[in-house]
Order: structure tokens, then sequence, then C-alpha cells
């Protein structure tokens, strides 16, 4: 997929390295190949002895609008979507990943963080956000309850 050449971007500012979810077209949906290149991001900058601190962010106008539905498929029954989603993205082992990292980690939240979103912003070990940050959780409307460490 074509657009999956850059859908996570890194660079690095002093001791800080940032990790730009890019994906802005869909409003940084996390899909299969977004969260394999945040898992090695991250792990890239736990590796890195030069990193002190990580700050991971969206591009656009949102920090992650959640799952990519169109990844993760369409289901009547709402377990089935979030065993489709769960395994199209590894989202429980990034959450807990997150809260094991043994540098900081920060999310700076520029937009809407919504479920996937949300609890990869709150996973961090601090949250902070912009005056346009917004957080929401829809899975609780759909019967779906995602739990972060």
């Amino acid at each position: 997929m074509a657009d999956n050449a850059e859908v996570v971007l890194c660079r690095t500012d002093g001791r800080v390295r940032v990790i730009v979810l890019n994906r802005p077209q869909v409003r940084n949906a996390l899909n299969s190949e977004m969260m394999r290149r945040f898992h090695q991001a991250v792990d890239d900058a736990v590796a890195d002895p030069d990193v002190g601190a990580i700050v991971v962010t969206g591009n656009g106008s949102a920090f992650s609008s959640g799952a990519d539905l169109k990844e993760a498929g369409t289901s009547p029954r709402p377990d089935d979507l979030w065993d489709r989603y769960a395994q199209a993205v590894d989202n429980d082992r990034i959450y807990e990943r997150l809260s094991r990292v043994p540098k900081p980690v920060i999310a700076a939240v520029n937009g809407f963080a919504v479920g996937g979103g949300c609890a990869l912003a709150v996973s961090c070990d601090v949250v902070i956000a912009a005056d346009t940050a917004r957080f929401g959780d829809p899975e609780t409307h759909h019967g779906i309850a995602a739990v972060t460490v």
C-alpha cells in the first residue's frame, strides 16, 4: 500500500525522540503497518542511549482517530470487531509496552484522540493536550471495553 511508506516519522531533537503518527488523511487511524512501525520506533528509542525521553504525537488535525475500521473489517457482533482490530494493530501489546518503557514517554495531543488513539495517549507517562485536543472512547457505545495498563 503506497501510503504506508512513512506512516510513522521519527526525528531527534537533542535527547528527545519524537515519534509522529503520519496518516493525516485518515486522522492517523491505527492500522497494522502503522503499529508495526510504531513498535519499531519505540524499540529504537529505548535502545538508543542518547535518547532521554520520547514524545508521541500525530500529524495533522488529530493525534489518532483510533482503529482503522477499514482494515479491521465490519461485523454484526462487537466482540468480532474488537478481536479483528486487536489482531490488526496488536493494540494490547503496545499499550502495555508504553507503560513499561524505562524512559519518560510523553503524548503531545494536538486534536482528536479517540478510541485506540485515546488509549495510546493515556498509556504514556504524561499527556500534554493542546486547546484543540479532544478525548473520547466510542467503543463503550458498541459494547466494547478496552483496558489499558
